[in-house]
């Protein structure tokens, strides 16, 4: 596996930068990329499934490759500050086509049409939840944090899916991959199985353990306008009755300012109280970018402005409610923040747990002094 999470042979983590596995690129330079794939062919490994970038596609930095299976997932606003307009950064896209030998395409993404029109000579297989396919995921049930469950429909067959990942987003996911994987010849009820058994993805969706039931926060990489609002949807599925969703995001910084305002306007309309704060301003202002965050911002709902990241965390921890579902937006798998001064250590979960920590302990005085009152 080679993607932005990290990198893996088997079960052993492969670092292509140093010994620091989260200084990888999402698609490797040349140099790197080509030095670890033949070392993944010194150790073994037969399959390769890599995250091919729209970067690295319209640098060229995959040419000398050819794959045997491209999946298209979706298409969004996002990289514009590299490709400048979304028909240059869908036309980036369509280059994996001329690599690949077969593509599998999902149908639910507004670009799919052309998508499959761009394919040329591949053998294209579709994907939907939504409308006919090749490969359809039928019947959802959303079950809250729980995960989901479907049934993938191929031809005559229909199989029944567990998913335990939350979020609606899970079922697209899975169904992408379990298409891949039958395609391949791996039969359905092992799939089955396999899909049941992934318990989450580092930064995806993924629940703190913070001590404590009383409210839950989430981490994810959510970082563009589509993907926040997949995040904020998801979150309102999960939610039970009367459960506030507490969102805090930022934008980076030395990227494509047009998604700010948008990303806000997502924020304002489905999150019950927004907390906007930084997220990587690299070497901009922190307050430009917050300033054209607050552009989309519905001014006449809840929303809170703290520019440093670990007091925002901590300010929407202690001062939650009971039962309060909060999403910290934009980092997800990483551990690291980047501003004006470099990169440095941020772990968002380590500050999570050390806000509970306190929330939890102010909490107990207030009732152990209540009780005595009463007494």
């Amino acid at each position: 596996l080679i993607g932005t999470v990290r990198c893996y042979v088997g079960d052993r983590e492969v670092c292509v930068r140093g010994d620091d596995p989260l200084a990888n690129m999402t698609t490797p330079d040349p140099a790197e990329l080509f030095t670890l794939l033949k070392e993944m062919r010194n150790m073994g490994a037969q399959v390769v499934f890599m995250e091919a970038t729209s970067h690295a596609l319209a640098l060229s930095k995959l040419d000398a490759l050819r794959f045997d299976t491209a999946v298209i997932t979706n298409l969004s606003r996002d990289h514009l500050d590299f490709h400048g307009d979304m028909e240059n950064y869908f036309r980036a896209k369509t280059g994996i086509f001329s690599l690949s030998q077969r593509a599998v395409i999902n149908l639910d993404c507004d670009y799919a049409p052309r998508f499959i029109e761009a394919a040329g000579e591949c053998e294209v297989y579709t994907v939907s939840k939504e409308t006919d396919a090749d490969f359809m995921a039928e019947d959802i049930e959303l079950l809250g944090d729980k995960g989901s469950s479907y049934k993938l429909r191929h031809g005559e067959e229909s199989t029944q899916m567990r998913v335990r990942l939350a979020g609606g987003f899970a079922v697209e996911n899975t169904l992408l991959a379990s298409a891949v994987a039958r395609l391949y010849g791996i039969d359905a009820d092992t799939v089955s199985r396999a899909v049941s058994e992934i318990t989450g993805i580092d930064g995806r969706m993924e629940r703190v353990d913070i001590g404590g039931d009383d409210i839950s926060v989430f981490i994810d990489y959510a970082h563009t306008p589509d993907a926040l609002e997949n995040l904020l949807r998801s979150a309102r599925d999960m939610r039970q009755a009367g459960q506030r969703i507490v969102l805090l995001f930022g934008c980076g910084g030395d990227r494509d300012r047009g998604k700010r305002r948008e990303m806000a306007h997502i924020a304002s309309r489905l999150a019950d109280f927004v907390i906007v704060t930084s997220d990587n301003s690299r070497s901009e202002s922190p307050e430009r970018i917050i300033s054209d965050i607050l552009g989309g911002i519905d001014k006449e709902k809840e929303f809170a402005l703290i520019i440093d990241r670990t007091e925002a965390i901590e300010y929407a921890i202690c001062n939650s409610r009971e039962g309060d579902m909060i999403l910290l937006a934009g980092k997800g798998h990483e551990r690291y923040e980047i501003d004006g001064e470099g990169r440095h250590f941020f772990d968002e979960r380590v500050i999570a747990r050390s806000a509970y920590r306190r929330f939890a302990e102010k909490k107990k005085r207030r009732e152990r002094n209540e009780g005595q009152y009463r007494m």
